[in-house]
């Protein structure tokens, strides 16, 4: 899915940069794992994304997709049960961590992801009634002074941070849309 708008939004240059689409990753760069299916319980594991030293990058969506066999229950995380660790989302500054989860704690829930994103989706896709679940987490909007801004030069990142056993899923992913720029351009 990423490629598809990569392709189209990768395409669009304005006043703001480069348009892109990309999935946070293990290596924060593209080039690692990016589909959170695993048991990650024994250990913290983050899925970020960090723009090179010389780009900047204007994060204005958030997308948490959530690939589940049955219909949403939003006492459970996709069709897994309730988390015991829950999902965090930071934004790092100069090695400086801040969650950006409302009410300061983990999302351990789908009701606790409907609550703090902005937007939510479900759509059945073909076959055995397999559900894709979009979870909007951005709310900063498509305006420059909203958007999260990572600087290359302090090795800023948006960070994904899990600790708990995502087994039983069939894909969970998490995407952003944003813009780059050059740093010293326009």
């Amino acid at each position: 899915m990423t490629s598809a708008l990569n392709e189209i939004w990768g395409k669009l240059t304005n006043s703001r940069g480069q348009g892109f689409v990309k999935p946070l990753d293990i290596n924060g760069d593209g080039t690692g794992a990016f589909k959170i299916i695993g048991d990650y319980s024994s250990a913290v594991e983050e899925f970020y994304i960090q723009p090179p030293s010389n780009e900047d990058y204007f994060i204005i969506r958030i997308v948490l997709q959530l690939d589940s066999e049955a219909d949403i229950d939003r006492a459970k995380y996709g069709t897994l049960a309730a988390l015991t660790n829950g999902v965090k989302l930071y934004h790092e500054i100069d090695s400086v961590k801040t969650l950006l989860n409302f009410g300061g704690t983990a999302m351990k829930d789908n009701q606790a992801l409907i609550n703090f994103s902005s937007d939510m989706a479900s759509v059945e896709l073909s076959g055995a009634n397999p559900k894709t679940n979009l979870f909007d987490l951005s709310n900063v909007g498509d305006r420059d002074e909203n958007a999260i801004w990572l600087k290359g030069s302090t090795n800023d990142k948006l960070i994904f941070e899990v600790n708990d056993d995502f087994s039983g899923l069939i894909d969970h992913e998490i995407i952003v849309k944003g813009f780059k720029r050059i740093v010293g351009t326009r």
